[in-house]
């Protein structure tokens, strides 16, 4: 019988990175197998953590829970590695819609709890056409640096290989990848959207969305610790006078990098949206996992009990992976059940 404590975890994106930190935390070995496959979402992902969205201003149910573990979590990677890479950024949104000025009027207390009225910030153009509103509470993640944090950690059982589903032997006690003499108790899918095929899960219904941004200068702009939203998109701060602002949605063409159409959609978004000139610096694609529901998606396969997923972070990875990896861990070791908006086995294809 096997008596090691390895888990295999089949993609370092941010969910299979969060798992990792959080299964060392138990006593566990995570042992990360990682492609570094271009274009997945977490390489490109602009890391915001907005408490309400949507184009009727939906509050983000249990936004609370979700932002206290997720501030526990970063703050303790944060710690470990002496690296900051979570921080306080206050969503200014441009209310420019019919449907978002519906929605904001006869707001209720869950939304007026998350968003307040703001007055009229001179970035933003014509605003004075438009409600705006503040929410105090959102936040960033600098994914690309959270990852080097965990995967600096992990040192050795950081392994850069694709692995495909098929790679997966599975007996009684443990799980095992021949081909790379590697074996655990548990193996944990966490490919984004390239697990849309796995064969472990089938019965899940997908619909990864590719998404396009584009990193701009802007010295005039002088944005602060702030991001915009509206217009569609979003704008947010890096150094050096340089921004990101997105996202595209494309449901087709995944392999495809950036394409001269979305970037110029971008281009001439962003002009109405601000009162600042900019150039063009770059132009980047990602992947967003999305499976039906649009939630995340934790569960074990029906086919064998140490198999299992976490993925379908969509847009929102930073705010919901601390929380679904603990409850993954709590379903996978301690036989927890797994909350219903989470659980694979009611988010199955119909």
């Amino acid at each position: 019988m096997a008596t090691d404590t390895s888990v295999l975890i089949i993609g370092g994106g941010l969910a299979g990175a969060t798992l990792a930190w959080q299964l060392r935390d138990r006593g566990w070995r995570p042992r990360v197998i990682d492609s570094a496959t271009p274009g997945r979402a977490t390489t490109v992902a602009a890391g915001l953590i907005t408490p309400v969205t949507g184009k009727k201003l939906k509050p983000e149910p249990n936004f609370a829970s979700l932002l206290a573990t997720a501030n526990a979590h970063y703050r303790d990677v944060a710690s470990n590695s002496k690296r900051e890479f979570l921080a306080v950024r206050p969503a200014i949104r441009r209310l420019d819609t019919a449907q978002a000025q519906a929605a904001w009027r006869p707001a209720d207390t869950s939304l007026r709890a998350l968003a307040q009225p703001y007055e009229t910030p001179p970035v933003l153009r014509n605003a004075a056409n438009f409600p705006v509103i503040r929410m105090p509470d959102a936040a960033r993640l600098d994914t690309s640096r959270y990852l080097q944090a965990v995967k600096q950690r992990l040192g050795e059982d950081w392994i850069e290989a694709n692995v495909q589903d098929t790679a997966i032997a599975c007996d009684t006690d443990e799980v095992q990848i021949p081909a790379l003499g590697l074996s655990g108790r548990f193996a944990v899918f966490s490919r984004g959207w390239r697990d849309h095929d796995n064969s472990w899960f089938s019965e899940l219904s997908w619909r990864p969305a590719k998404g396009q941004l584009i990193r701009i200068s802007a010295p005039a702009l002088n944005l602060g610790a702030t991001t915009l939203h509206g217009n569609g998109l979003w704008l947010t701060a890096e150094e050096n006078d340089t921004y990101l602002a997105g996202a595209t949605y494309s449901w087709d063409n995944f392999e495809e990098g950036p394409t001269n159409s979305d970037t110029q959609q971008l281009i001439e978004k962003l002009g109405s949206l601000i009162n600042s000139s900019f150039s063009l610096l770059d132009a980047q694609v990602g992947v967003r996992p999305i499976v039906a529901g649009r939630k995340p998606v934790i569960g074990v396969s029906h086919r064998h009990p140490r198999v299992w997923l976490l993925n379908g972070l969509g847009s929102k990875g930073s705010l919901y992976a601390p929380t679904v990896a603990k409850h993954l861990i709590a379903a996978m070791l301690d036989q927890q059940p797994i909350p219903e908006m989470f659980d694979l086995s009611v988010r199955t294809a119909t």
